[in-house]
């Protein structure tokens, strides 16, 4: 253990030794994913279960994910008498974004979805059902300390509107048990489950591989994801022409054009002239797709034609030529 994760385990929040003590109730927010769903059985062999366990659904999981919940449920009910509370808000993210014709806000580098879809749900569950001193269970496993440290000091900080009138405590087991995320699969297999990273079938964060994946297992989940990033993309340029057609219009009985102005002296010139109603200046997005930095289409596309250049009697005409050594026959 270095020395930061021992400086991090010393820190004010909740331990395991804590829990016969503590009389708050345990809500494990549980996420659907490896980590959660290790967690989960880990528990179990401890023999422990936590009071409440509830899942935030943007209502954008992969179909393996709500068969896993489902079987989890049964599992949980046999057992221990519970299950997995599912929460959510009344507009689903994807409804959301499509109705305002634009992207997910972590594509612009916003955490959003996340306060919106996941921490206000289920903080609007338990205030209306009476929970308002609590220890919040989440599970980070071994190698996320630095986010379990940024989550800890943002509850000590107050910044978490969503969940304020809560009196919150964290509490991080896989942290604390040391436990990897290579770990908690091997267990789960172990066990007889499978469980896989959760996510919002069209997420930002997604990489290339998981992209491909998606277009390869759910071909219908990921032409959604595609209509959803062109559909935004089309209407930055339909606002952007809309702005220009505004400002062409308005500057044509002006000395200059108007990209003959940059934008700071645009801005001078409506400050100066509040009596008239200047036009937006023109500015195209730097939104590119839903990749953040990369457009998920042209980048899937531009791969697939790549490897049509080649087919199977190319790759046999290869065959016995001399190469850099990277192709294993």
């Amino acid at each position: 253990m270095n020395d930061a994760m021992r400086e991090f385990l010393d820190s004010d929040f909740i331990h395991w030794s804590d829990m016969p003590k503590d009389d708050r109730k345990t809500i494990f927010s549980f996420g659907g994913g490896v980590d959660s769903t290790g967690m989960l059985f880990e528990f179990d062999r401890q023999g422990y279960m936590p009071d409440i366990l509830i899942f935030a659904d943007t209502g954008a999981e992969r179909p393996d994910i709500y068969a896993h919940i489902e079987k989890l449920n049964k599992w949980l009910g046999d057992k221990w008498g519970k299950e997995i509370i599912i929460v959510r808000q009344p507009e689903t993210l994807e409804a959301e974004v499509l109705r305002r014709k634009t992207l997910p806000a972590l594509a612009m580098g916003f955490h959003t979805c996340s306060q919106k879809h996941k921490i206000r749900p289920i903080a609007k569950w338990l205030k209306a059902n009476g929970h308002k001193k609590i220890v919040k269970i989440i599970g980070y496993d071994a190698n996320e300390f630095d986010r379990a440290r940024r989550g800890l000091t943002s509850v000590e900080n107050g910044k978490n509107t969503e969940e304020k009138g809560i009196d919150l405590k964290l509490w991080f087991p896989l942290i604390e048990w040391g436990k990897s995320r290579k770990q908690l699969k091997a267990e789960i297999n172990e066990i007889g489950f499978c469980a896989s990273k959760s996510s919002c079938f069209y997420c930002p964060a997604m990489s290339l591989t998981e992209v491909k994946q998606l277009k390869e297992f759910y071909p219908d989940l990921y032409k959604r994801a595609i209509d959803m990033e062109s559909g935004a993309l089309v209407e930055d340029e339909e606002s952007y022409n809309s702005q220009v057609k505004a400002i062409t219009e308005f500057c044509k009985d002006m000395p200059q054009n108007w990209y003959d102005y940059d934008l700071e002296e645009w801005e001078q010139m409506t400050l100066d002239n509040l009596d008239i109603d200047f036009p937006k200046y023109p500015k195209k997005s730097t939104r590119v797709g839903l990749g953040r930095s990369w457009n998920w289409k042209d980048t899937i596309e531009a791969e697939e034609a790549q490897l049509s250049l080649f087919d199977e009697d190319s790759w046999e005409d290869l065959k016995g030529v001399q190469t850099c050594g990277c192709i294993n026959w």
